[in-house]
């Protein structure tokens, strides 16, 4: 039967499925150390970029030789970021215990959210480019901000379960089963072709490109 062709459209829908419920498995595990959880971001993004490009190959293998080569940069992107939060955390309980006015409030809400813009390219920054923490982390900041609307609906799509949980606590618990089986690697999916289509504005052009 043609349903059941692997060249079907159904049947590369559900085996697409399968390969996203594994990376996100893969993804959890490489979590385990707290500390790796950008590292394991990295090496989902670097994988999701290879079955974009039509390099699907041994997934599993690729994620975590990616988490491998990744686990040195991401731990000090990781720590930096962590750093800034936690001052703009204390910012936030400082301004709202002055009962500062409108300005402070709004400037912190910004940095905030340029923050989470810089938190969400990060990753897969670091699984596109070769490049040093504080580099990596400027770069993200810098191409957020040129791109705000686009790393708004990013940084919702990465910040999905904590903003839920903000939200509702009853409801993140209710639907934590999805993002224990695809919720991450599915987000991943989603939003790797626009983190590509900004990279491609970025990359250096080759002399063949150049020449296109």
């Amino acid at each position: 039967m043609k349903l059941f062709n692997p060249d079907h459209r159904l049947m590369r829908f559900l085996s697409r499925i399968g390969d996203l419920m594994l990376l996100n498995l893969a993804f959890l595990v490489g979590c385990l150390p707290v500390a790796t959880i950008g590292a394991s971001w990295a090496a989902l993004y670097a994988v999701i970029f290879r079955i974009r490009n039509q390099e699907d190959g041994q997934l599993v293998r690729h994620f975590f030789r990616a988490w491998k080569q990744n686990l040195k940069q991401s731990v000090p992107e990781e720590l930096i970021l962590a750093a800034i939060g936690f001052v703009l955390y204390m910012d936030w309980n400082a301004v709202a215990a002055a009962g500062l006015g409108a300005f402070w409030v709004a400037a912190t809400i910004i940095l905030i959210a340029v923050l989470c813009f810089a938190a969400a390219y990060t990753p897969p920054l670091t699984a596109r480019f070769d490049s040093k923490p504080l580099r990596t982390i400027r770069n993200a900041l810098r191409i957020s901000v040129l791109h705000p609307l686009r790393s708004a609906w990013l940084s919702v799509l990465f910040f999905f379960p904590v903003i839920l949980f903000a939200v509702s606590p009853a409801v993140f618990l209710a639907g934590s089963i999805v993002w224990a089986v695809i919720g991450f690697a599915g987000t991943a999916w989603l939003s790797a072709p626009a983190f590509l289509n900004v990279f491609a504005l970025y990359e250096p052009r080759t002399p063949e490109n150049s020449e296109a």
